[in-house]
């Protein structure tokens, strides 16, 4: 087959037409992955547990892009509002094309103080969340046989993260390790399933954090010599979740600026 490079050039919105889910819009990652779909022709179903914050980013988005989004109020670590969530969405576009995994929370606990209480929360978000998402949404995929499922973990799920965060890492290594073994076991239905493992992201609640605490030893690692900002990760996921990338799956994609070149 011959390759046409003009009529690839050419070729805009890369998610025309996908119906979109994307959880934990209200944060920085989030909401520019969210953009960045809705820039590329999806229509964007906005999941947070902050209602106030999910009604105005859909009202900003109406605003400003005057695209399809609409929100729908949903906590990722229960899976009774995560099946309902996933229910209405099929039952208002019949089908989900893109589900992108990514709430999450980022807490401080030394692992000989933490309580049970602690882990339990930031597994049951993090790991929990993205599990009980992609159950629901890919239900529903494997009877469509398409689908793009995209885990937004951490490269503190790959490397040692800063010191009180060993349940971050357990969460996000257990995301790198669920990636892998569900794109295994969802490939025969045409459903992709890739992961982000972002480097500390500038200008999120979690990122501007590890900053303070770490950023001037952090940033001698990379070998860019600068952070992430929330529209690199939000092209890595515009990426996965379009056509251009129809042959990847099990794929990590290491938004960090170079950290394992070494």
């Amino acid at each position: 087959m011959e390759f046409n490079y003009q009529k690839t050039l050419e070729k805009n919105m890369r998610l025309e037409n996908k119906i979109s889910i994307i959880t934990g819009c209200c944060g920085g990652i989030g909401n520019s992955i969210a953009v960045g779909f809705l820039k590329e022709g999806a229509a964007v179903v906005i999941v947070d547990i902050d209602e106030a914050k999910g009604e105005k980013l859909v009202r900003d988005i109406l605003i400003h892009y005057n695209k399809m989004a609409i929100f729908i109020k949903a906590d990722v670590s229960n899976s009774n509002e995560v099946n309902e969530m996933a229910d209405k969405i099929f039952k208002r576009f019949n089908k989900i094309d893109v589900l992108v995994n990514c709430a999450g929370i980022y807490e401080d606990a030394l692992m000989l103080d933490m309580s049970d209480e602690e882990w339990d929360k930031t597994l049951k978000i993090n790991l929990y969340g993205c599990f009980y998402c992609s159950r629901a949404v890919g239900s529903y995929m494997k009877k469509q046989r398409s689908g793009s499922i995209i885990n937004i973990s951490s490269i503190g799920g790959q490397k040692a993260p800063s010191i009180g965060h060993a349940h971050y890492a357990a969460s996000k290594a257990g995301m790198n390790g669920f990636t892998r073994a569900v794109a295994y076991e969802l490939a025969p239905f045409g459903i992709r399933v890739n992961n982000i493992c972002p480097g500390v992201t500038e200008g999120t609640s979690m990122g501007d954090r590890a900053i303070r605490n770490v950023g001037k030893e952090y940033i001698k690692s990379v070998p860019l010599g600068k952070f992430a900002v929330p529209t690199d990760i939000a092209y890595g996921a515009i990426y996965l979740a379009s056509d251009e990338a129809n042959y990847i799956t099990g794929a990590t994609l290491s938004i960090n600026g170079g950290i394992f070149m070494e």
